[in-house]
């Protein structure tokens, strides 16, 4: 990630890596000689470059960069090499996606490079690694982590070659402890993970550690402050840069036999020189004679430290992302993005069990593959060009209509993933669920509803325009009922909402909820003091020194007193200070539409202001003990002036406690991040928890959005010891902090869903409101299916299941389940009857044997589930 022309830096930079040294974490800097006392009696060099699909040039344009003139160079490399003695012959490193790509056949494929392709694969010359990209895994599905393997494991069975199990990822700063879960239930053995070089980094890491996931699983993990360890930057260095150096030495206290020198030349820059390679291992091979020095993959390092059999310290702790504010650059794309990644493989499922319930569903193996890929594309870290907007206000809407053309298209590129992925599970939801409509032993018309998780529930449901509260639906089952009446609907007078659970006053002057009274204890939840009010929008325009101060506390000093530009605003004219603003009066219009009620606060926009108009939507339904809020921004201009949107949601609790529920596990941000972490702004996986000093909580989830602020909006904000004290939560709706990579405008009109509801039980009603019951109108003659009929059941709430599929030309069938709640114990789990089985084999995440079989009786069988963890079985 760099601010240079891409394209260019892409020419310049290929064949003429410029190496530097880390990682520069509890233990000296890489580069002194070790000392006599020191153990190591071998290097193992590991060689990749930096992947950035769609950074350096538009994605179709790098990725046949990578399949022609990247790889020739590499197999070029390899080749020449060959006269080199078998330890230092050239072996070149692709994330697994990439190199799936590059060695499938595509139409512009020549033979004679299909041919070097299959001798370098075959002599274990050109490898992946396990992973396939890098990722942003704060923004991803559990069962994502599963299926990302599938480009490297499918690709290594075509050469009939074992499964990788080392995995690294480069530029985004830290990862999400639910990775450390996904890894070690892949089979991984070795982690390593690149910080971008001029970004923060986390603090105090050993030099080797077991990274423990949310569920207690572990793999060997290796961070360094910089891409490798030794690794390529560009041609120049930071004023003040440490980290310029060209060799392999290891730390001087380097306590292990193997130092693993991973060289990663500059972003899709291509391999090394076959020279610097060589004067690298000669340099090695003069300073140290004793140490044997080998070129390898990260397999080979972990076999190599693990074989020494080290104490390592256990990391528990969470890093979040210092990048993760990227994505609401997108709101839209995250609007599919947080919807689509829990409906794949639902979609999965219920083609599954079509099949087994004797409906001819269209088999969609490779439609759903592809809305996996799809998606996890959208979760790698590359977002559109790294081409810088330096003008800002009336130069910027000067620019003519066609100035930065190709670098919104190249954000485009990015969010075509999501909604790719969106289009097809969608598409196929549609088919699966008229297929179901239609087979129920119903005459005439009706409406089927499908429960699209493992235990009975009840839920409102919307259809064709009517909801009703439909009761008792089977877990991955369903229910037939008939059409509701069309609900008529009348304008209420007043300012409150009211169902049996909760009483809610709205307040058109401010936009806001005025009061939020619990009816079951009386407990008013609205704090009238604080300056944010109950559902409030926050527009925040930033100040050229803020984005100094930021990018100032950001670095660390890793560049000296030169600020990155990537990372703040060049070029933003000094003098116009820092504003925030929200809406006021607005009017309110509440309606009562069968059992639902409506408010809706439309509060204008002010122009002169940068400030769009807003509608804050407020849903209370009849029976049940939650309220929606729903903000929508209309008609937001197009402008490159560094800002940020809010949802706030500030409640009246003294001294709060915060758990804030991740990808996996759940996080108190008092006391769970590591330094150099993200403190300000983090993703939510099911939601957040926030809990007063009296013991009374109130519980969020995010429907569309995933990134959070507590006590106080937290862009352009860094800090190594924040900790949040105010009870405000606020929901980030789009901001455009750097200076590249990301989306630098987004306008038009979007909004963002949040369900609340009373007390401390988060997992089971979020999974309900991010998975909820799903309708189908139909008619015609009856059909072959019950009218109610249940799916495959799991003997608790908060076990979900995530992949349901037979594998091709056999009659096991691939079942995964995954632990979403936190709790630990036995989990029963119920097969259809359409499903026969007697044998449940326990597999990894990639289809390796874990032990012997469980016997299936009577329909079902048991076993031990941690919680957050995932169990795959062959069901036979």
């Amino acid at each position: 990630m760099t601010t240079l022309t891409r394209r260019s830096a892409m020419r310049i930079l290929a064949g003429v890596p410029a190496l530097v040294l880390g990682p520069k974490i509890a233990h000296s800097l890489v580069g002194s000689p070790p000392s006599q006392e020191s153990r190591i009696n071998q290097i193992i060099v590991v060689c990749k470059t930096h992947f950035d699909i769609g950074y350096s040039d538009r994605v179709a344009d790098v990725l046949t960069f990578y399949r022609t003139t990247m790889i020739d160079s590499a197999l070029d490399l390899i080749d020449k090499s060959t006269v080199l003695p078998p330890e230092e012959q050239f072996i070149w490193t692709c994330p697994g996606w990439v190199f799936d790509r590059v060695v499938e056949d595509w139409p512009g494929q020549t033979t004679e490079r299909r041919q070097r392709l299959d001798r370098a694969v075959k002599a274990g010359r050109l490898v992946a690694h396990a992973l396939p990209f890098s990722i942003e895994s704060e923004l991803m599905w559990p069962e994502e982590f599963a299926r990302g393997y599938a480009f490297a494991d499918d690709s290594g069975r075509r050469y009939g070659l074992p499964l990788r199990r080392g995995a690294k990822t480069s530029d985004v700063p830290s990862q999400s402890r639910a990775l450390a879960t996904g890894l070690a239930h892949g089979g991984i053995r070795f982690m390593h993970i690149g910080c971008n070089w001029p970004s923060g980094y986390v603090h105090d890491l050993p030099p080797l550690f077991w990274w423990e996931g949310p569920d207690g699983s572990r793999v060997l993990t290796m961070y360094s402050t910089i891409y490798g360890t030794c690794t390529a930057l560009w041609p120049w260095g930071g004023e003040g840069d440490p980290y310029i150096g060209h060799n392999l030495i290891p730390p001087s206290d380097w306590p292990y036999k193997t130092w693993p020198a991973i060289i990663v030349t500059s972003d899709n820059s291509g391999p090394p020189t076959l020279e610097a390679v060589r004067s690298l291992i000669a340099e090695v091979l003069e300073k140290l004679p004793d140490v044997k020095v080998r070129m390898g993959t990260l397999d080979d390092i972990a076999d190599a430290i693990l074989a020494e059999k080290p104490e390592l310290a256990v990391v528990r702790a969470e890093t979040p992302d210092t990048w993760i504010h990227g994505c609401m650059s997108d709101p839209g794309g995250m609007r599919h993005a947080r919807n689509v990644h829990p409906l794949i493989p639902a979609v999965e499922v219920l083609g599954a069990q079509l099949c087994q319930w004797g409906v001819q569903a269209k088999a969609h193996d490779e439609e759903v593959s592809k809305a996996f890929e799809q998606s996890l594309l959208y979760s790698e870290h590359t977002w559109g060009l790294g081409q810088s907007v330096d003008v800002y206000g009336k130069a910027f809407n000067e620019l003519p209509a066609d100035k930065y053309q190709e670098l919104e298209a190249s954000w485009d590129d990015k969010t075509n993933y999501i909604r790719n992925a969106a289009s097809i599970s969608s598409s196929l939801l549609d088919a699966e669920l008229a297929a179901l409509t239609q087979a129920v032993d119903t005459e005439g018309p009706r409406v089927v509803v499908y429960n699209p998780l493992p235990w009975k529930r009840s839920g409102i449901v919307d259809i064709n325009g009517s909801s009703f509260h439909a009761k008792d639906i089977p877990a991955l089952g369903y229910r037939t009922f008939p059409p509701p009446p069309s609900p008529g609907s009348k304008t209420l007078p007043g300012d409150i909402l009211e169902n049996e659970f909760m009483r809610v006053r709205l307040d058109p002057a401010r936009g806001v909820i005025a009061s939020l009274v619990d009816k079951r204890t009386g407990r008013e939840w609205v704090d009238g003091s604080i300056e944010y009010g109950l559902g409030q929008y926050l527009n925040e325009r930033f100040e050229s020194s803020q984005t100094e101060d930021y990018c100032r506390a950001y670095q660390q000093g890793r560049w000296g007193t030169h600020l990155h530009p990537g990372m703040y605003k060049p070029g933003l004219p000094a003098g116009v200070p820092y504003r925030r603003a929200s809406g006021s009066n607005g009017s309110m219009h509440l309606v009562k539409r069968g059992e639902t009620l409506t408010g809706t606060l439309e509060m204008p926009g002010d122009l002169n202001n940068h400030l769009p108009a807003t509608s804050l939507r407020v849903t209370l339904c009849a029976d049940v003990a939650y309220l929606d809020v729903e903000l929508t921004i209309k008609d937001k201009a197009k402008d490159n002036w560094p800002e940020a949107d809010w949802l706030c949601l500030p409640f009246r609790l003294s001294s709060p406690q915060f758990r804030v529920a991740r990808t996996l596990g759940v996080m108190d941000p008092a006391r769970d991040i590591m330094p150099g972490s993200n403190r300000h702004i983090y993703a939510v996986g099911a939601g957040l928890i926030v809990t007063g000093s009296d013991g009374a909580s109130i519980s969020l989830c995010p429907i569309d959005h995933p990134l959070v602020s507590l006590d106080t909006p937290g862009i352009w904000k860094f800090s190594l010891d924040f900790v949040p004290k105010r009870p405000v939560v606020f929901l980030n709706l789009y901001n455009n902090q750097w200076n590249t990579n990301y989306r630098y405008w987004y306008s038009g009109t979007w909004s963002s869903r949040v369900r609340i509801w009373f007390g401390n039980q988060l997992a089971v009603p979020a999974l309900e409101t991010m998975l909820p019951l799903l309708a189908c109108a139909g008619s015609g003659a009856r059909g072959i299916l019950p009218s109610s009929q249940s799916g495959i059941s799991v003997s608790r709430p908060g076990v979900v299941i995530t992949a349901l599929k037979q594998k091709s030309e056999s009659k096991v069938t691939t079942l995964r389940l995954w632990e979403l709640a936190g709790e630990s114990g036995k989990v029963t789990v119920r097969l259809p009857s359409g499903l026969l089985a007697r044998l449940a084999k326990p597999v990894d995440l990639r289809g390796d044997s874990l032990g012997p079989s469980i016997a299936i009786e009577g329909g079902s069988f048991e076993f031990f589930l941690n919680g957050f963890a995932p169990a795959s079985f062959e069901l036979g």
